[in-house]
């Protein structure tokens, strides 16, 4: 009682979390279905996971791609590092079995696992690589923890994920148009820091920066959101399908961000960077 407005807060600060809380099997099913159409849609995914692969230090022998989804960085990470044995861990058995099936003369290893919940030894990688992936966690604490675990005593984490500014545009038009969740809710990246410190975390080169994307109208920037698998698999998402009056809501709340080129812009905030288990 002598706490009123901080009770009244952190009960508000639940509740909203409540409405971003994520379907698992719902994203799954959504990056299973967008296998065939991903690598052609995700350019911006694939650029960042690149930059990833330079950071990577010394010559890993236990790697993990977490989140691989079509295996495209996990087969970089197989020739880059001949020797090591390779494991593409996803969420989705649909992005498995295409990988699978594409890279079938190679030998990753295809695994079907939640990163919040790996069935795997403690201490048997020495890298987890996963780019724009852990995003598609409900928990920083217990996915953290759980990467520390799997990985040896000074192992790597490399990772890249979307941060809380990205996608602004479409957030702030969509908030124009109904009061329903329509855009996921990124972590920050002193929430990043804070939680894998907590780990057991120790090197730690984190760092956020951001890139705009060009479409030439929202209806490309929704689709090539829906094909690399980014649907809205939030608790809080409208029941109902979006109708033509609520898209060209959208549509016009969009247009004042349109650029003197003529192209709308898609702001992405990257998180990425290096850390490193304590010894």
């Amino acid at each position: 009682l002598s706490s009123t407005q901080l009770v009244i807060k952190a009960i508000g600060d639940f509740l909203e979390g409540q409405r971003y809380q994520l379907d698992k099997p719902g994203i799954a099913d959504s990056f299973g279905r967008a296998a065939k159409h991903y690598d052609s849609a995700a350019n911006l995914q694939h650029r960042i996971g690149e930059q990833l692969l330079q950071s990577i230090n010394g010559e890993p022998d236990q790697i993990m791609d977490l989140g691989c989804g079509t295996g495209f960085h996990s087969i970089q990470l197989q020739q880059r590092y001949p020797k090591a044995q390779v494991l593409g861990v996803d969420i989705s058995a649909g992005m498995l079995a295409y990988a699978k099936n594409r890279y079938i003369d190679q030998p990753i290893e295809w695994l079907c696992g939640d990163a919040e919940n790996l069935n795997f030894a403690s201490a048997s990688q020495s890298l987890i690589f996963s780019n724009f992936a852990l995003q598609w966690c409900d928990c920083l604490d217990t996915l953290a923890a759980e990467l520390c675990r799997v990985l040896q005593p000074g192992g790597q984490l490399v990772l890249a994920v979307p941060g809380p500014h990205t996608l602004a545009e479409l957030r702030q038009a969509w908030a124009e148009v109904d009061s329903a969740v329509h855009v996921n809710r990124f972590a920050s990246l002193s929430q990043w820091q804070q939680a894998l410190a907590s780990a057991g975390f120790t090197q730690m080169d984190l760092h956020s920066h951001t890139v705009t994307e060009k479409h030439d109208s929202v209806r490309a920037l929704l689709l090539e959101l829906k094909n690399v698998g980014a649907h809205n698999n939030n608790a809080g998402r409208p029941a109902t399908m979006t109708g033509k009056q609520q898209l060209k809501a959208l549509y016009n709340a969009y247009e004042p961000c349109r650029l003197a080129s003529g192209e709308l812009p898609a702001t992405w905030e990257i998180i990425s960077g290096t850390v490193v288990k304590a010894k």
